[in-house]
């Protein structure tokens, strides 16, 4: 909980006159049919999500289904007034470095299927929140790589990858692997692009 009010009170210091405080009066999450708990319940449940998490910890649960659940729990509890997105992604961020993996990147693009794996979580679980997640990492390790890999790395529209790979796959194919979360890439100025390098990881998986 000290992490979550240090990183509060870090990113909106000048900024709202609450940094770093919990909410003291009870809100609405605004596109959600669901509430936050009430304000008298809120340090409770703030420190039932600190057990469960440490709890997590120690049992070495998976760590993407992990940061779903944390991350999950922390935004219903909507602790602030204002900006618990930005806190409840920097303590994901923190949560995979924690285990070695690189951070997460959630561009404009990304919002409504990050909006939408959240609000499904309160009725079937966190499953759709982890999936996107792992998407959403292996996009932001691409788009790393295009700036510190090696040339096969580099980002690339779909028909440049095409040509340089040499590959059978047409831009319509890729597109749509790309948009269901199986192929590596990012929409960037509306254009889809990925990288040599991750064509051939796809190949590998894939079989062809």
């Amino acid at each position: 909980m000290k992490s979550a009010l240090e990183l509060h009170n870090i990113v909106f210091h000048g900024i709202l006159l609450d940094a770093g405080q919990w909410r003291k009066v009870s809100v609405r999450i605004s596109g959600s049919r669901h509430s936050p708990p009430g304000v008298e319940k809120l340090l409770f449940l703030l420190q039932k999500w600190e057990q469960k998490y440490a709890e997590n910890e120690l049992s070495r649960d998976d760590v993407f289904h992990q940061a779903a659940e944390m991350h999950f729990d922390f935004e219903s509890l909507h602790p602030f007034l204002d900006g618990n997105g930005r806190v409840g992604r920097l303590l994901l961020n923190i949560h995979f470095l924690n285990h070695n993996w690189p951070l997460v990147n959630m561009v404009p693009h990304d919002r409504a299927a990050y909006l939408d794996a959240l609000e499904i979580a309160y009725s079937k679980g966190v499953n759709q929140l982890k999936s996107f997640l792992e998407i959403n990492m292996s996009r932001s390790l691409i788009f790393f790589l295009d700036k510190a890999g090696s040339k096969a790395d580099q980002l690339m529209t779909l028909q440049r990858v095409k040509e340089a790979a040499g590959i059978d796959y047409s831009v319509k194919y890729m597109a749509l692997r790309i948009n269901q979360g199986e192929l590596p890439g990012f929409r960037w100025n509306n254009i889809w692009h990925t990288s040599p390098a991750a064509i051939e990881i796809y190949k590998e998986i894939k079989g062809r």
